[in-house]
This record gives structure tokens, sequence and C-alpha cells, in this order.
């Protein structure tokens, strides 16, 4: 498993500003189907494409998710620092969040290797 310690946890460069969601009727990929639009200012970063099924939960959420990565991404660095301000990350073991602590540190190695093209 990946390991990601403090120095090597960074959040990736990323469109900058307030994502937010908006829904489209017709801002599907194929300009016919419906889409909650992902943008941030009058920048479109992605979209979830909701067919013809109109608004929907799973998709309005998966939406929400996404347009809340940048937030999430940076609160989790920050308790990553604040957490090894007082905690040996190479003894996490000693921890009751040994496996919660384990799926932080992969998530965020994780996240660098996709950042660096790598599998």
């Amino acid at each position: 498993m990946a390991t990601c310690k403090v120095e090597g946890c960074l959040v990736p460069e990323h469109t900058p500003g307030q994502w937010r969601v908006e829904f489209d009727a017709y801002g599907g990929y194929d300009m016919m189907s419906s889409a909650y639009l992902i943008q941030s200012g009058e920048t479109r970063i992605t979209e979830v494409d909701t067919g013809h099924k109109g608004k929907d939960v799973e998709s309005a959420a998966n939406a929400a998710l996404i347009a809340r990565a940048p937030d999430l991404a940076h609160a989790l660095v920050g308790l990553v620092k604040a957490l090894n301000a007082v905690v040996n990350i190479d003894q996490a073991d000693t921890l009751q969040t040994a496996p919660l602590w384990l799926k932080v540190r992969a998530a965020l190695a994780a996240a660098e290797k996709a950042l660096a093209g790598q599998p």
C-alpha cells in the first residue's frame, strides 16, 4: 500500500474558485440529454450526464460530491498535517483509528499518483 507523508501530501492545482452545480436540461454530452454541470465562474469543469432521466437523486449526489472535491482535499490535507503534529505517522498502528488513518494516507497517495499519470 502506498503511503503519504506530510511533505508529499499536496493538494494538486485545480480550477480555482468556488465550484458549483447547475442543472441544465440540454447540457448533456449529446446536447439532447440533461446534465448536472460542475462549474467555476464561467468555466465548465465537468458534467454528470443524466441521460434522459432529468433530475435524479444519484446524479445530483455525484455532482455535489465532485463539486466539493477541492474543499474535501484541502480539509484532508489539513487534517493529516494537524495529526502529524501530535502523532508519529510511522507508528499509526498505535492509534485506535489505525485503519482509518491508513485509508486517509492511501487516498492521498493515490491522488498524487493519478496526478503524476501513474496507474
